[in-house]
């Protein structure tokens, strides 16, 4: 009966021992981009995903739309005031907002419009957005 007892113990013992080493957690595939997938730059600010399933990523090279299966690039030369996005919202309308070190870039799927201190931002600087179902609001 002891013996028994203890072949038990001995048992779970090994048991609790040895268990850690059996994964039993499930592995979930990920992908890393980079430049070479076509990121602007691999510094990353934000990630959002819109109401039409797109994920954009704000960096310190532009931003970037992601389908799932390719990027499309947003810098200076397609109208953003300035490369170093910190973050990015869409409004009710569907327009994407671009916070950045310069100013507010709002673009509407077709054209960019650029908002800075002189339009009445409290500052070039914009880290973030702060909405609520009326309105957006910046936060230097």
């Amino acid at each position: 009966m002891q013996f028994k007892l203890f072949l038990n113990r001995i048992v779970v013992a090994l048991t609790f021992i040895f268990l850690p080493f059996f994964d039993f957690a499930q592995l979930y595939p990920f992908k890393i981009y980079t430049e070479e997938n076509g990121l602007p730059q691999t510094t990353v600010e934000v990630i959002t995903q819109d109401s039409k399933g797109y994920l954009w990523i704000g960096t310190h090279g532009g931003a970037s739309r992601f389908d799932g299966m390719a990027f499309q690039d947003f810098t200076t030369k397609e109208g953003l005031i300035s490369n170093r996005v910190f973050d990015i919202t869409e409004d009710r309308f569907g327009n994407i907002w671009f916070a950045t070190n310069s100013g507010v870039t709002i673009y509407n799927g077709l054209n960019f419009f650029s908002f800075t201190e002189s339009d009445g931002l409290p500052s070039k600087n914009i880290l973030c957005f702060l909405k609520n179902k009326n309105k957006i609001y910046t936060k230097k």
